[in-house]
Parts: structure tokens; sequence; C-alpha cells
């Protein structure tokens, strides 16, 4: 009866039909091994992503509570205020210098003239020949 078992069992996985039906689970779970494979590494590179907009914001956040923090200072508001609102302290003298502004002294009709004298008057055709047969000195 042993014998007769053992060859049951030969014939069985020396059949072509299992054989081909054990590499199509194979290559199934195979298939499955490698799609969950890539899905982690997606996963773990979304994580990755994640975590360094994590970093670039808390870095955001500190350098914000930092200028908060100084805004809010004593200093700061007093160079404010003599910047912007011309303040000044007690027994103190503002003094403010500015430099003339400069006057455009070309009129309309000047600069007018300039754009007309820069006019090509070749035809089209002709600067296309001349952009790629002319020889450039």
């Amino acid at each position: 009866m042993k014998k007769k078992s053992k060859n049951i069992w030969r014939i069985f996985f020396s059949s072509k039909i299992v054989v081909l039906v054990g590499l199509v689970l194979l290559v199934i779970v195979s298939a499955a091994l490698v799609k969950e494979l890539i899905r982690k590494h997606k996963i773990n590179e979304e994580i990755a992503q994640v975590r360094y907009k994590i970093e670039r914001l808390e870095k955001r956040n500190k350098d914000l509570t930092a200028s908060i923090e100084y805004f809010s200072t004593d200093s700061y508001k007093e160079i404010q205020a003599r910047q912007s609102l011309n303040f000044q302290k007690e027994g103190e003298k503002a003094v403010a210098i500015s430099t003339p502004a400069k006057p455009n002294t070309d009129t309309e009709s000047e600069i007018t003239e300039k754009f007309e004298n820069e006019v090509d008057e070749r035809s089209n055709a002709k600067k296309w020949w001349d952009y790629f047969f002319k020889s450039k000195e």
C-alpha cells in the first residue's frame, strides 16, 4: 500500500498539468508580492515628503515666532515711529535730506523719432534670407 501511495504522489507531481498550475500560482503570488512592495515604496516616499514639509513648516513657524517677538519690542516700535511717522525724541532735531529727481529731457517727438529711425524697411522674406545666408562679420 505504501508503494502504491508513493507512486500516486510521484505520478501526481510529475504530471505536466500540476507543474503548469504550480508555475501559474507562483507567478500570481510573485506579482502580488511585487505590487505590494511597490505600494510600500510609494507610501514610504510620501511619508518622507510629509516629514520634509513638517520640518519646513516648523522652521517657518519658528521664524515667524521670532519675527513676532521682534516686532513687539519697544526698539522696533521706536524705529518704525521714527521712520514712518517722523517721530522724534524730546530735544532731537530731525533733518531730511533729499536728492532732486532727474527730469526726463526726452520729449514725445524725440522718442518717436528714435523709434522711427530704427525701423527696418526690408521685406520679411529678405530679413529671413539675410538671417540664414548672409555672413556675419
